[in-house]
């Protein structure tokens, strides 16, 4: 017989001191001793999933062989695949039986319901020849018949040198109750526990895996991920060598690397698959549920989740603890808890969510928790999961969670569709989806239009409704819902959610006025109050605009409500002339947007950004701030938002001279409602300065005049906001219409308020064309006076290059030639190529406004001509330094060189050679 001695020894068990087990040989060690001596022992290896169970079994059996022992093996066989007496049929083929023991042991086995005693007189007769060590893998899988035929063998009185060695897991012994109960009755019955790996072997097993991967995860987060299973160890250590590997392909492919952590689908989440499938259905069942569960998981919701006692439920979730996958009732690791899900089939995870969910509800848990089993369920059917989702996403949107909020809201709408609710959620969703989609949000508005038109709004949700179109900007549809009569037949003002009306904030005048405006061929038109929060706030000054723009924005925080305020207050800021401020407060906002990572808002923000650069002249900036906030907006041709940074790129492309970008973007489609909204009559305003560039001011005067009609009608018409007059004005002066033109800036000085340099310094350039000749000079210095006090360099550019053609026209050519000049360098550096171009052909290099004496200033840089006109107005040289922002030391060496170009030896010369008497625009 191969293996077997009559005389067996029992030696010390070496190989079985792996990984630190030396309390665990030493019972195998005695187990055989008492074996080989004629005792009966039944020894049980428990341990978690892949603590390495079945190695030890190996070990101790292949020890058990080569001391002289009979061996045989078997494994259980999970329930789908279980049979009655599967494990007697694996040992009665084991091929260490002796033929002739075999065959007793196959005859005993051999038929369909196999008699305990023939059985064990079978192991008997092996006994007889030498002592038996059965090995069973996997106990609580074995099928109960053939362990109630091994447990009556051992526990019969003539039993001999036999021993069952047999792995298991904590939670269960035994598939069967009474059969377990039967093993916990053996009085030869012992267990041993095979723990998980310490920080010392975890340590040594990483130090035997050399490797930047592995380096970069020091030994305690590997204990800590792994929990000590040597399985989940080994698999983790193999992944980390292999992403070490792929990373460098991934480094020579231009690809980011792989952080030092486990993946789903990597070697550490198969293994983590294969334990689950090893296990009990109990284990599995409870890793499941507690996967599903999260945070809300523990013995007693289990349990009712699972339809078990919380007994079954603790068993469950401690055999998880000992196997290492969970810490504290909490999985280790995400990747531990994406595989525990993986092993629920689709139907059976909906099915658990779905009872998570109303178990979750009726023990009173947080909404969005709740909500978070209802989307995973993908189902919501009931009034109190309605409530549940729409709590939840307030919940949510306060934490700035958006996504999650619109799938609760997007959820509870399908649930409710064409039910009495569904108004408030499209209203709820509109909220949220503007912060990330703002076309999205306007698919929802123009469904709630419908359903207004249709009469399935109540009188709360046609209020709301207002607001957000008005907040949207579509005024044309805002002034429609808003006007509809109330329920006292009064029409509606437009009240903030938070309970207070917008006048209460915005201070607008809003007072309603019937009188025709002066040009105005179109019927007396009401002024609509409801359009005044995109009005000047204040007592029609720009001052008190300014003034009340910078309360709103103190007082205000950004939420979905004030959004609009915020960023009309900061617009106003632009258009008042407080460009500083109104960019220290843009700039703001806008971090506070990406912050909270609301790209709908930030492109807001960046759209203002634009703006602000615009009225200053910066061309690169304004098309740059434009381009990322159309980046920030998906499907951005479907929201009518698309208009203000559009106009901002077509007006800067204009003025850098770049017609064939400014052409690209206007080809770009746009929503026919954006010529319905706040954002239209800036997109004909740039699509008209375009049209003038192009010399086609036909065109532009539609663009214009059509950009006036409907400020007009929404009763927002301020010069201050939007110069229109002017800009129809100077298309008229190209049709050779000057009276028509000349009316349309009178009426814009008329309305503009007195301390708005801006507008007056445009209005008064565009004067001086049809003014007489003793006049012109006059109203070019004042627009050049005004202009240059309110910032706009790039309209300065144009005001200085009229003015020094207007003293060239008077025979003053050293004062045309500085004006000019000064002109083109302003121009310049705002990018304005065109304004450059139509300046100075070719540039000051070609040029030369001399005074006829051969000498001229034409050699000095912009920098040197800065200085220079600086210092010939009187600036001591610090401060110049200070506001040109350089070093005094710079300063002194540009007037150096400018002494030297223009031949002059003291600065009281500089006035006379650069005609001081010209005020300078820098």
């Amino acid at each position: 017989m191969r293996g077997v001695s009559p005389s067996v020894s029992v030696r010390e068990p070496q190989g079985l001191t792996f990984l630190g087990l030396g309390r665990q040989s030493h019972a195998v060690r005695t187990a055989l001793e008492a074996c080989a001596a004629g005792r009966v022992r039944v020894l049980v290896v428990e341990g978690g999933l892949g603590c390495g169970k079945s190695a030890f079994l190996g070990e101790a059996l292949k020890h058990a062989a080569a001391s002289g022992f009979l061996v045989l093996r078997s494994a259980g066989s999970p329930p789908e695949g279980r049979r009655p007496f599967d494990l007697l049929r694996q040992l009665a083929v084991d091929p260490d039986i002796p033929d002739a023991q075999r065959s007793l042991l196959q005859d005993a086995v051999g038929t369909e319901t196999p008699a305990a005693q023939r059985v064990r007189a079978a192991l008997h007769q092996l006994t007889g020849a030498a002592p038996v060590v059965i090995g069973i893998d996997d106990l609580h899988h074995a099928d109960p018949q053939s362990l109630h035929c091994l447990l009556q063998a051992v526990d019969h009185p003539r039993a001999t040198r036999l021993l069952l060695v047999c792995t298991a897991l904590p939670s269960g012994l035994a598939a069967d109750p009474a059969v377990e109960a039967e093993l916990l009755c053996q009085p030869a019955l012992q267990r041993v526990m095979l723990g998980r790996l310490s920080l010392r072997a975890v340590s040594g097993l990483r130090a035997a895996r050399p490797g930047p991967a592995v380096e970069a995860l020091p030994a305690d987060d590997l204990l800590a991920v792994t929990g000590g299973n040597p399985l989940l160890v080994h698999a983790l250590l193999e992944e980390l060598v292999e992403s070490h590997t792929q990373g460098h392909t991934d480094e020579r492919a231009g690809r980011r690397r792989r952080a030092a952590s486990p993946v789903i689908g990597g070697r550490f989440y198969q293994a983590v698959l294969a334990s689950l499938s090893r296990t009990d259905s109990l284990v599995r069942h409870s890793a499941g549920a507690l996967a599903v569960l999260g945070d809300s998981g523990c013995a007693e919701v289990i349990a009712r989740l699972l339809g078990i006692g919380r007994a079954m439920a603790a068993r469950g979730l401690r055999a998880l603890e000992a196997t290492g996958l969970t810490a504290s009732g909490r999985f280790r690791h995400p990747v531990v808890e994406a595989a525990a899900l993986d092993t629920l089939d689709h139907d059976h995870r909906a099915h658990l969510h779905r009872r998570a969910a109303a178990l979750l509800y009726d023990v009173g848990a947080e909404p969005d928790e709740v909500a978070r089993h209802l989307l995973a369920a993908r189902h919501a059917a009931g009034p109190w999961a309605m409530s549940v989702l729409r709590d939840a996403a307030e919940q949510l949107l306060m934490r700035d969670d958006v996504l999650t909020a619109v799938s609760c809201l997007e959820l509870a709408r399908r649930s409710c569709a064409g039910g009495p609710r569904r108004a408030e959620i499209l209203l709820r969703l509109t909220v949220a989806t503007r912060r990330t989609d703002p076309a999205a949000a306007e698919d929802h508005l123009a469904e709630l239009v419908t359903e207004l038109r249709a009469g399935r709004l109540t009188s709360a949700e046609t209020e709301r409704l207002g607001h957000l179109l008005l907040g949207c900007g579509r005024l044309e549809e805002a002034t429609e819902v808003m006007g509809r009569p109330g329920p006292h037949g009064d029409p509606r003002t437009p009240r903030l959610e938070t309970g207070f009306h917008a006048s209460a904030l915005w201070e607008p005048l809003i007072r309603p006025r019937t009188d025709p405006e002066p040009g105005d061929e179109e019927s007396p038109r009401p002024r609509m109050p409801v359009t005044g929060i995109w009005d000047l706030p204040g007592d029609g000054t720009n001052a008190s605009a300014s003034d009340a723009a910078e309360h709103v924005l103190r007082s205000l925080p950004l939420t979905d409500t004030t959004l609009v305020i915020v960023v009309n207050a900061v617009r106003v800021l632009c258009r008042t002339g407080s460009y500083e401020t109104a960019a220290l407060w843009c700039t703001r906002l806008l971090g506070e947007a990406a912050g909270r990572r609301l790209p709908g808002w930030k492109a807001q923000f960046l759209a203002l950004q634009a703006e602000i650069a615009l009225c200053r002249g910066l061309l690169a900036d304004t098309e740059e701030y434009a381009r990322q906030a159309l980046a920030c907006v998906p499907r951005c041709s479907r929201s009518v938002f698309i208009g203000g940074p559009l106009a901002s790129r077509v007006f800067a492309a204009t003025a850098m001279g770049r017609y064939d970008e400014a052409t690209r973007q206007l080809d770009h489609p746009v929503p026919e409602a954006l010529f319905r909204s706040v954002y239209g009559p800036a997109y004909l305003r740039a699509r008209g300065h375009y049209y003038l560039a192009l010399d086609r001011p036909l065109a532009a005067v539609r663009d214009f005049l059509g950009a006036g009609r409907l400020l007009r009608r929404w009763g927002i018409d301020r010069p201050t906001l939007m110069p229109w007059r002017s800009d129809a004005a100077e298309a008229f002066l190209r049709l050779c219409e000057p009276r028509r033109a000349d009316r349309l800036l009178r009426e814009q000085l008329a309305r503009t308020p007195d301390d708005d340099p801006h507008v007056r310094g445009v209005s008064l350039r565009l004067r001086a064309q049809i003014a007489e000749p003793p006049d012109r000079l006059n109203l070019l210095t004042e627009a050049v006076n005004h202009l240059k006090s309110s910032g706009d360099r790039l309209a300065l550019a144009g005001a200085l290059a009229d003015l020094g053609a207007a003293y060239r026209e008077r025979g003053e050519s050293t004062r045309a030639g500085a004006t000019i000049r000064r002109a083109w360098h302003l121009a310049n550096d705002c990018g304005a190529r065109a304004l450059c171009e139509r300046i100075l052909p070719g540039g000051p290099g070609r040029q030369s406004f001399g005074d006829g004496t051969g000498r001229t200033e034409a050699a000095l840089s912009g920098s040197e001509l800065r200085v220079v006109e600086l210092a010939a107005n009187g600036h001591t040289n610090r401060e110049i330094a200070a506001r040109l922002c350089i070093t005094v030391s710079t300063v002194e060496q540009h007037l150096t060189r400018a002494y030297r170009k223009l031949e002059i030896s003291r600065r009281q010369e500089l006035p006379a050679r650069l005609c001081a008497h010209i005020e300078s625009p820098v």
